[in-house]
């Protein structure tokens, strides 16, 4: 697996089909009555961020060079997707560990990313790569409330903090309501 840096005019269309898959866009884009066309979300997602600000985004793509997902980073706030045809074989973890290798180079930050929470396996994703549960909370931009993840430099130096809230992907460890 590999991440390339992402290039409009390269990668747009890739992406572009990867986000038209089914129910790409429920999950992209939780909670709102009807999800964006898949239009719009290109806009969303094939527009490079603003690299001036130190944000960036990778095309994931297998050996073979086939574009796969993307994972994006703006502010701190990390977001992911990987294509319908390619989930459940382990590529997001790859994805987001080959991510925290490149970031933890350049001194990171501490890094944020949201999952819907009929997304369990976004959540399996980030709990594997290290990301720390930290609530249910109000996202500005989304009409429900998202689960909230953290990885801080320490936890991704293998540091864990003394307490760590129960995570929503494993029910039978859930915190109290």
């Amino acid at each position: 697996m590999q991440l390339s840096v992402y290039r409009p005019e390269r990668d747009a269309t890739e992406l572009r089909d990867l986000l038209a898959g089914p129910g790409m866009l429920d999950y992209l884009y939780p909670g709102l009555r009807r999800p964006p066309s898949i239009d719009d979300a290109s806009r969303d997602w094939c527009t490079p961020p603003h690299e001036a600000g130190g944000d960036c985004q990778w095309v994931v793509r297998l050996e073979c060079g086939e574009a796969v997902g993307c994972i994006r980073l703006e502010t701190c706030e990390l977001s992911f997707l990987i294509g319908q045809p390619f989930q459940n074989r382990g590529l997001a973890t790859q994805a987001l560990t080959l991510t925290k290798e490149r970031l933890r180079v350049k001194g990171a930050q501490p890094l944020y990313a949201y999952a819907d929470r009929r997304n369990v396996p976004s959540s399996r994703v980030l709990e594997r790569t290290g990301f720390v549960f930290m609530g249910l909370i109000d996202k500005p931009g989304s009409p429900n409330r998202v689960l909230a993840y953290c990885l801080s430099p320490q936890l991704a130096a293998g540091q864990r903090p003394d307490r760590v809230r129960s995570s929503p992907a494993r029910p039978e460890a859930s915190a109290p309501r």
